[in-house]
């Protein structure tokens, strides 16, 4: 079984164990397939030379989960941390996350 330790900085919490009984690629295993899909032909090159690191600062928000247990209440932590980000990195950030939805 694949077990992926995070850690909650931002809450100060204990670390978190996630298991993955499904072997379901992690958000970091899936972004070359997801950076490939015929989706990004029609994004800005500006733009996706920021969309690694949006995915990184999620992942480091909400840990490096199997895409099968990403929930709503992951948006709702990222969203909390965006809230004390400064507005350009938010702005850059709600792009990020407008585009994921589409």
């Amino acid at each position: 079984m694949n077990t992926v330790v995070r850690f909650a900085k931002a809450q100060n919490k204990k670390p978190n164990i996630i298991l993955n009984a499904t072997g379901c690629p992690t958000i970091t295993d899936f972004m070359p397939s997801y950076l490939a899909h015929r989706k990004w032909d029609t994004i800005s090159e500006k733009h996706k030379r920021y969309i690694p690191t949006h995915i990184k600062k999620c992942v480091e928000i909400i840990g490096d989960l199997p895409v099968d247990q990403i929930l709503p209440t992951h948006a709702t932590q990222i969203a909390e941390v965006m809230e004390d980000s400064p507005k350009n990195h938010r702005i850059q950030m709600l792009l990020f996350v407008h585009m994921l939805a589409h």
